[in-house]
Order: C-alpha cells, then sequence, then structure tokens
C-alpha cells in the first residue's frame, strides 16, 4: 500500500507540465527572435499572449520615419490671407534656405564620414533632425567641423517643454538677421514657440491655423525662431525663452508603412485594441489614421492639455471612445497606461526615449523600439529589432500561441490527473483488487503523458484565428474542459473495470485490459487537444510531426509491454486476445468522442464568438 500510494501521488502530478512549460516558452520566444522580436523573459511571452490593447506611438512604429522636409513657409508666408500648404516643395528661394541654415546649425547630429557625398553619410542624431541636414546638404548648405565647434547647446530638446534653444555664432546668421547679438536658435514645437514670441494674439491665432493646415495634411511641423536672451547667455534657462522673434516653420512628411493597415486589421480581429499616442499636432496624428485606415474622427482625439484638466474619474468615462492621444507627454503616456490597465485591460507600450522608461515598466508588456535608448530597452519586456508595428503585431501573435499551446498542455496534463486517483481510490472503496500496479502507473505518467505533451511546444495548430483574446489563462474553457474531461473520463475507467471483474473476467486480464485502455487512450486523445476550439475533423492531425512522432514512440513501447516476455513480467501483464485489442481501438474512439463532446459544449455554451 506504501509503494501504492507513492506511485499513485506520483502518477497525480503531471511532471511533463514545468517541463512543458518550459519548452513552450523557450520556443516562442525564438519563434519570437525570428520575427524581429527580442524578449528579456520567458514568463513575459505568456503574457503578450493576453494584450487587449497596445498604446502605440506614431513615428517610426506608423510610419516609416523618413522624415523628408517637403515645405518652408515663412512667417509671411504663414500670415497671408490665401496661404494653402504646397505639396512638396524642392526649390526654395533665399529666404527659405536662411531658415534652413538655422534649423542645421541647431540641429545635434555627428556626421561619421562628412567627407563623402551627402547621400552616403553616417549620421547619429534624431530622425528630425537628421533629416534636416540631409536636407540642407541637398541645398548646398553645409557646415565644417570648426563651425560646428563654435556652436552650443543652451537648452536641450525635451518632450516635456517640447522646444530646444542652441547657440548660434552672430556670423552664421544672414544679413538682416544680424541685429541679434548672442543669437540663440530656439527649434521646437510651433505652438510653445508661437506662445513665447512677442507677436500679437491675433497673429498667434493666424499662424496656430496655418500649423494646423499643415497638420491636415499629416505632416510634423516644427517652429524656429531666433531669441537674445536677456541674461548672460551662458546661464540662461527655460523661463529667459520668451519674445522670440517666429520666423517660419518647416513641414516634414513621413510616409505610412504599407503594412501597418494589414497589421492593424489582424490584431483587431483578435480582439486587441489599438490606440495612438504621440506628441504630434490632432490633425496630423488624425489624417495618419486615416490614411492606415482607421475609424476615426475628431471625436475620437484627445490632446494632452484636455487631458491635463481631466480627473481620472472623468477620464475613465471616455477611455473606450479616445483612440488618439496627441500632444501627451511621457508622463501624460504613465496616466494612461495605468488607468486602462485600472479596468482590466493588459496593456503593451512603446517607447524609445529615457522619459518613456516609467510607462514601459508599468506596463504589462513594454515594448522598445531598436532605435530607443539604452535605458528604454533595459526595463522593456519585448524589444523590437526594428521600428515596425506590424512586427508588434507579430510578436503577439506568436505570444498567442504561446499561451495556446500552454492552455491545450494544460488541459491534456491535467485532465488526467484524475485517472489514478479515481481508480485506487474507487478500487479501495469497493474492496476490489487494485486495478493498477505502481510500475505500470508511472509508465503511463513518464512515457504516455510526456511525449505528447512536450511535443504541444512545437505545435502551430493555435486559437488565434478563432477565438478572442482571453484576459487570464483559466478561462471558462480552459476550467471546463480540466475538470469535465477528468472527471468523467476518469469514472468511465473505474466502472470499465468493474465491469470487466463483474462479467466474470480473470483479475490478471482485468488489469492488463484496464492497463492497455488507460496507456493507449491517454496517447491518442492527444489529437483532440490540438485546437481547443475546433473539432477535430476541421484541423489537420499531420502538422505537429513531433505529436505524431510522440505519439508513435508511446505506441511502439505499449505494444512491447504486451508482446515482449521480458516486459510482460516487469510490468505484470499478459498478452490480450484479438477481441480485446479491438476493444482497446474502441475504447480509444470513445474517449476521443468524450473529448470533442466536451469541446463543443464548451465552445457552444461558454465561449462568446
Amino acid at each position: 500500500m506504501l509503494i501504492i500510494s507513492i506511485a499513485v501521488f506520483v502518477g497525480s502530478v503531471p511532471e511533463a507540465l514545468p517541463i512543458g512549460l518550459t519548452s513552450i516558452l523557450a520556443i516562442g520566444v525564438e519563434r519570437i527572435a525570428k520575427k524581429k522580436g527580442i524578449m528579456r523573459s520567458l514568463t513575459a511571452a505568456e503574457t503578450l499572449g493576453s494584450t487587449t490593447l497596445i498604446i502605440t506611438d506614431k513615428t517610426g512604429t506608423l510610419t516609416e520615419a523618413n522624415m523628408e522636409l517637403v515645405d518652408i513657409d515663412t512667417i509671411e508666408q504663414l500670415l497671408a490671407e490665401d496661404f494653402t500648404p504646397s505639396n512638396h516643395q524642392d526649390d526654395f528661394d533665399q529666404t527659405q534656405k536662411e531658415i534652413l541654415l538655422l534649423a542645421r546649425s541647431a540641429s545635434d547630429v555627428v556626421i561619421e564620414n562628412p567627407e563623402e557625398d551627402y547621400q552616403t553619410w553616417v549620421m547619429d542624431g534624431s530622425d528630425l533632425e537628421v533629416n534636416i541636414v540631409k536636407a540642407a546638404a541637398h541645398h548646398g548648405i553645409t557646415q565644417n567641423q570648426a563651425d560646428r565647434s563654435e556652436i552650443q547647446i543652451r537648452i536641450p530638446f525635451s518632450s516635456k517643454y517640447k522646444f530646444s534653444a542652441v547657440r548660434v555664432p552672430s556670423s552664421h546668421l544672414p544679413k538682416h538677421l544680424s541685429q541679434f547679438e548672442d543669437p540663440h536658435v530656439v527649434m521646437g514645437a510651433p505652438d510653445i514657440i508661437l506662445n513665447r514670441s512677442y507677436l500679437s494674439h491675433e497673429d498667434r491665432e493666424r499662424l496656430q491655423a496655418a500649423v494646423t493646415e499643415h497638420s491636415h495634411y499629416g505632416r510634423r511641423v516644427l517652429g524656429i525662431g531666433l531669441l537674445t536672451p536677456h541674461t548672460d547667455p551662458s546661464s540662461i534657462t527655460i523661463d529667459h525663452v520668451k519674445d522670440v522673434t517666429f520666423l517660419g516653420v518647416l513641414s516634414f512628411h513621413d510616409p505610412v508603412r504599407q503594412e501597418v493597415p494589414d497589421a492593424l486589421r489582424r490584431i483587431n480581429s483578435y480582439g486587441t485594441k489599438v490606440i495612438m499616442a504621440t506628441g504630434d499636432l490632432p490633425g496630423t496624428a488624425l489624417a495618419v489614421a486615416k490614411e492606415i485606415g482607421w475609424d476615426v474622427n475628431v471625436a475620437n482625439i484627445l490632446t494632452g492639455q484636455q487631458l491635463q484638466q481631466l480627473s481620472d474619474d472623468d477620464l475613465i468615462q471616455i477611455l473606450d471612445r479616445i483612440s488618439i492621444y496627441a500632444r501627451v507627454t511621457p508622463k501624460d503616456k504613465l496616466r494612461i497606461t495605468k488607468l486602462h490597465q485600472s479596468q482590466g485591460e493588459i496593456v503593451a507600450m512603446t517607447g524609445d526615449g529615457v522619459n518613456d522608461s516609467p510607462s514601459l515598466k508599468a506596463a504589462n508588456i513594454g515594448i522598445a523600439v531598436g532605435s530607443g535608448s539604452d535605458v528604454a530597452k533595459s526595463v522593456a519586456d519585448l524589444i523590437l529589432l526594428d521600428d515596425n508595428f506590424k512586427t508588434i503585431v507579430a510578436t503577439i501573435e506568436e505570444g498567442k500561441q504561446i499561451l495556446a499551446n500552454i492552455k491545450k498542455m494544460f488541459v491534456y496534463l491535467m485532465s488526467n490527473a484524475l485517472d489514478e486517483l479515481i481508480l485506487i481510490g474507487g478500487a479501495i472503496l469497493a474492496g476490489v483488487a487494485l486495478p493498477l500496479s505502481a510500475v505500470q502507473i508511472i509508465w503511463v505518467n513518464l512515457f504516455t503523458g510526456s511525449l505528447p505533451a512536450i511535443a504541444f511546444a512545437f505545435d502551430r495548430q493555435s486559437m488565434i484565428e478563432t477565438e478572442k483574446t482571453s484576459r487570464q489563462f483559466f478561462d471558462k474553457r480552459v476550467v471546463f474542459l480540466t475538470v469535465f474531461i477528468g472527471i468523467v473520463i476518469s469514472l468511465m475507467l473505474f466502472g470499465l473495470y468493474l465491469t470487466l471483474l463483474k462479467s466474470g473476467l480473470a483479475v490478471d486480464l482485468a488489469r492488463s485490459i484496464l492497463f492497455a485502455s488507460f496507456g493507449s487512450y491517454t496517447l491518442f486523445i492527444a489529437f483532440s487537444f490540438l485546437d481547443l476550439s475546433r473539432p477535430i475533423y476541421k484541423y489537420s492531425l499531420l502538422e505537429n510531426k513531433l505529436l505524431l512522432a510522440g505519439v508513435g514512440i508511446g505506441t511502439i513501447l505499449l505494444f512491447a509491454t504486451f508482446t515482449v516476455p521480458f516486459f510482460q513480467r516487469i510490468f505484470d501483464v499478459q498478452s490480450l486476445p484479438f477481441i480485446w485489442i479491438i476493444f482497446v481501438v474502441f475504447w480509444i474512439i470513445i474517449n476521443l468522442v468524450v473529448v470533442e463532446g466536451a469541446k463543443w459544449i464548451a465552445n457552444t455554451f461558454l465561449i462568446k464568438r
């Protein structure tokens, strides 16, 4: 009884579960890596499959991050009554080139090979400033290292105040701007620079309307102005940036990635919502959203300023209808993430800068883009080797595959865990001979159940095409299938054993029939668990070669157990007459019907379509 008790305990604990779980996660992470995503932990891979909300930025993720300078507008052009943004302007006049020169001077870009043609330059800097340098070179505006050494960054750009201030020598200025002493080029968000200018309220409104017109074309707009600080230039602070002379704007067009619309449709079909959080103007964000086929309008947009005026309770009331957050800061992103989590969402958040680190850490899945900072990558769960939204969708699909494989392995193993308990416990209560020996229990547990379970790690049959995203692992389907199949089949096994004994069969033959039935059905019902959402006749049984091999090896071992005298003695079994071999095949079919029936009940009555 002691040996049997130990065997029952071992049999009721699925040893393949931790091995299979680790295998599923490791293989899933490898597949994600092939899709250009690097997971920093195994457990995060499972969470990835449960994602219900993606908060993505715009530049580089939805777009190509190739911001081509398409227009430069002076303040005079912007204030004109008939102002309309040009589609694409390649030839700039003298005034426009002067603005471009100032923008080039204020751009913090390092050129590794300046002696080569500008089209082959290797540059280090922000995407926007790199494109400014390229455009300047295209129009014959270059600066040598000596010129660059005289330029000093006084206030670096920050997403908090959205501008930079760079001291430029007077020798770099056009003649008509020579009145500026110790000038600083102020470059950043047009609305911020306008608010810090000396212009009248009326002119600011007209200029802001012109900038908004640019954004409706899906352009990113950069304002530029000049400042003579009313203080020691070496001690200039943010508060000293006022009474700026507004010069004009540079507008850039960043093409949408061609693969994004299809990726967006795929991820939406899985029940995962996507929202955009960007620092760009609402018009720019809305234009890009419509270009990728997003069904949004002005009512679905919330700006950072509006966001900051709402309390958490008020914001929660409108979360469901907001698809775009424009002009937001990293602090706003963190708040948005936490509020969505408070509503039960599993949030994946993209980010690239140091300031995005709190949001990436707070999200269920922090996604750092490949071009981002090392700080962002260090706190992220997933690092993209490229910045493409398609890659995010591909990694989430792999995460869903991981989650699907874990579910099917769990249900398969745990539904078999009750067999030995009910068989042995029922025999003791009924006062009949024990149906299985200790070595038979161990054999079934280690060789028949474990081989198919580990093979699930390599399976590509998933539920992502036929079910909505589950917000929890133990959903209704998993719980029902585990409990229902486990209890029904265990009781069927015990009923089979009692029936064999009452029919007058010898105990040894009854045990052998039960052992053959027990071991074989455990192998073959694995095929029913390949997809928990579809009946067995609707998917291929041949795709998972390792499962076929596992079931084949298990069947050969089981056959050898009943035919090879050496194994017959070890496992205390006898050869089965042909009629009972037919019965074992019939028993396998019955169990497959039970499992398929359980799947039908679960998918018909428990899962909402």
